[in-house]
């Protein structure tokens, strides 16, 4: 299947949608981090759309590639399942989208957020990126989607590799793999990575990383002063700015609000829930709903908090970018032997004060699936209640919104019956 090239009049009315949505926040405040995460979310959409026009090269990236080279290039980079899937929920295409990349050979089983990104760069909804860098990092899908998109546009890739272990030679092998994607960029690019923009991405990164620190110590509190809903707000930050001062400032705002308790007054907190995996994300409403109906706020995510031992060291700045991203939440613990996973998932419980957790049980994610089971067994032995909600991430049709509230609310009513 070749690529249709149905021009950008689609990207454009994403954007001027996402542009819209801030609009609305700055019109009726609701707290500043709210209103600078759409700010943020339009204008990183926005640069990809305008990036040929500024005579800016446009990079096309899988998730946790990492920005910070980016960055330092000076490119225009593309985190290419977010941009997809984003653009799939505010322009409500996520069935027909389904339905090009079932033609174009990925099956149900294939991850839906994968599925709705190749069908993107098929219909030709994205300006044509000039470079492709993937990885694998935990999800396999990204190995071949990645290459799949380059091929699509006949554009020049490259694969990051990346070790399973955070070890001495896992670094370093990795640090080689990251010189080698600098001497990529270079090549495409036409000019040399520039040190000090480098060292101040990396430092941004160090930055965010101390300010998500301070914000899950701030979680702890009873009633925990977060919403649910920026729990994901934070998380597609940093998917999309680390290494920037956007990203910083985002962190330091959302840290700000926390720490002062200038947002808004939240719903009485009665069930302090662990989350397992990822929510899905084609209708956040839900996380409202959890807050707003039953007082249940998501306090402990090891999937998004455990920054493991990274430090930073700009005196060997490739080798700690490598060590950054081998520790990164998610990536140390569903890329191979789920032990670490079950032991940060053990220590939130306690940490946090967790009277339960749901298991996102995303039906396309074998990783995340396949830890199903030792994660609860572990839970169990603690005593805390696990629900396990099939859904999928981003198609509403295989488990709706109504269907999730349904099977939450009766596991939140067991759980406040038994006080």
């Amino acid at each position: 299947m070749k690529l249709q090239a149905q021009g950008l009049g689609e990207f454009e009315a994403m954007v001027t949608a996402l542009e819209s949505i801030h609009s609305h926040r700055k019109a009726s405040p609701t707290t500043p981090s709210d209103e600078l995460y759409y700010e943020l979310i339009s204008r990183y959409n926005r640069r990809i759309l305008n990036a040929r026009g500024e005579a800016k090269l446009l990079v096309g990236s899988t998730v946790y590639v990492p920005n910070e080279l980016l960055y330092a290039m000076d490119v225009v980079p593309m985190v290419m399942e977010n941009v997809a899937v984003t653009f799939s929920i505010i322009r409500g295409a996520q069935e027909g989208m389904l339905n090009t990349a079932k033609g174009y050979g990925l099956p149900p089983e294939v991850c839906s957020n994968h599925r709705v990104m190749a069908a993107f760069f098929l219909n030709g909804w994205a300006p044509p990126p000039d470079a492709v860098v993937w990885t694998h990092v935990l999800c396999d899908n990204t190995a071949k989607l990645g290459e799949a998109v380059a091929g699509i546009y006949d554009t020049p890739g490259f694969f990051l590799d990346r070790p399973y272990r955070d070890s001495g030679p896992g670094v370093n092998y990795l640090a080689g793999e990251l010189q080698d994607m600098v001497s990529f960029l270079e090549s495409i690019a036409g000019h040399d990575l520039s040190e000090d923009r480098f060292l101040a991405a990396l430092e941004c990164s160090h930055r965010m990383v101390q300010l998500q620190q301070e914000v899950d110590e701030l979680r702890k509190r009873v009633p925990s002063p977060v919403s649910n809903r920026k729990i994901y707000q934070m998380l597609f930050i940093h998917w999309l700015y680390s290494g920037s001062p956007e990203g910083v400032r985002f962190y330091q705002e959302v840290r700000d609000e926390l720490r002062d308790q200038t947002g808004p007054t939240l719903p009485p907190e009665r069930i302090r829930l662990l989350s397992l995996f990822v929510a899905p994300n084609f209708d956040w409403k839900v996380l409202d709903w959890m807050e707003r109906e039953h007082g249940t706020r998501i306090v402990g995510d090891p999937y998004h908090c455990h920054w493991g031992t990274w430090e930073h060291d700009p005196s060997h700045p490739l080798s700690s970018l490598a060590a950054k991203l081998l520790n990164t939440p998610a990536c140390k613990q569903l890329h191979g032997p789920i032990g670490e996973f079950v032991a940060d998932a053990l220590q939130d419980a306690g940490d946090f004060k967790a009277d339960a957790a749901i298991y996102w049980a995303h039906t396309g994610c074998r990783q995340a699936c396949g830890a199903i089971r030792t994660v609860k067994d572990a839970l169990a032995d603690i005593g805390l209640p696990l629900l396990v909600l099939d859904c999928d991430i981003t198609d509403p049709t295989f488990v709706s919104a109504e269907e999730l509230k349904d099977r939450m609310e009766a596991f939140f009513e067991m759980l406040e019956e038994r006080g």
